[in-house]
């Protein structure tokens, strides 16, 4: 289940990720995936597939209207939902 402690952990790898590999690395992503994933994991069980950006896993790719699209989240048997994660970045000009 959601435990707050383990979000902020998450939050601060990705930030620490963030710093080491750059914006546009997708190594910034995975602590935040691994977190959420392993929380629908625990709030589904195992009779659902979970498809996430990580070391032993990969998006799930679904066709879409005009090209296929990877979902960064997924639980998946007949594709409940999916989650896509942005990074928001707040631009102050001085």
């Amino acid at each position: 289940m959601y435990n707050e402690n383990n979000f902020l952990k998450a939050l601060s790898q990705s930030f620490e990720n963030y710093l080491e590999h750059g914006a546009r690395s997708t190594e910034k992503l995975k602590p935040i995936h691994l977190f959420l994933a392993d929380t629908l994991q625990s709030i589904f069980g195992q009779d659902y597939e979970t498809h996430y950006l990580g070391e032993n896993s990969k998006e799930l790719t679904v066709e879409g209207k005009y090209y296929p699209k990877d979902i960064d989240i997924t639980q998946k048997t007949y594709f409940l939902f999916g989650i896509e994660v942005r990074n928001l970045k707040l631009q102050a000009k001085c």
